[in-house]
């Protein structure tokens, strides 16, 4: 799956915060249809290798700072990513956004998790406790 990788060490604190060992980092290259059903590659850098978790998860902010734009509402249970004149869709699979690569491999998107305050304040840049009240709808 890794076009090339790097061995290294180091923990990665993931949603339910459990910590997965990473065993390396390198580079990944899958090959999805875009929204007009054609062939793109997709090449991944800085991918870390986590042998022990069950899904290929892509993490949305490094994408977003190299310019790919997501559009999580237009179409609910599924994501859009553009870059440039490329644009590619998910498909849902039991409340996760998956791409599906043509080589076997599904990346996950985005997971659908109910949003407490403890998820707010990490989604937030971590922000102070006292503001994340004010962002919940009142009852």
């Amino acid at each position: 799956m890794f076009d090339n990788l790097r061995l290294c060490g180091g923990t990665v604190t993931v949603a339910n915060k459990a910590t997965a060992p990473i065993q390396g980092v390198g580079t990944v290259t899958i090959y999805v249809k875009d929204s007009e059903n054609k062939l793109q590659k997709l090449e991944l850098t800085n991918v870390l290798f986590l042998p022990g978790l069950r899904k290929n998860l892509i993490s949305v902010t490094p994408l977003a700072l190299k310019g790919v734009v997501f559009d999580f509402h237009t179409t609910p249970g599924k994501v859009i990513l553009q870059l440039g004149s490329k644009t590619l869709t998910s498909e849902s699979e039991n409340g996760v956004c998956v791409l599906k690569a043509m080589n076997k491999e599904l990346v996950a998107l985005y997971v659908f998790p109910r949003l407490t305050i403890d998820l707010a304040h990490r989604r937030f840049g971590h922000a102070p406790s006292p503001f994340l009240p004010k962002c919940w709808p009142r009852k």
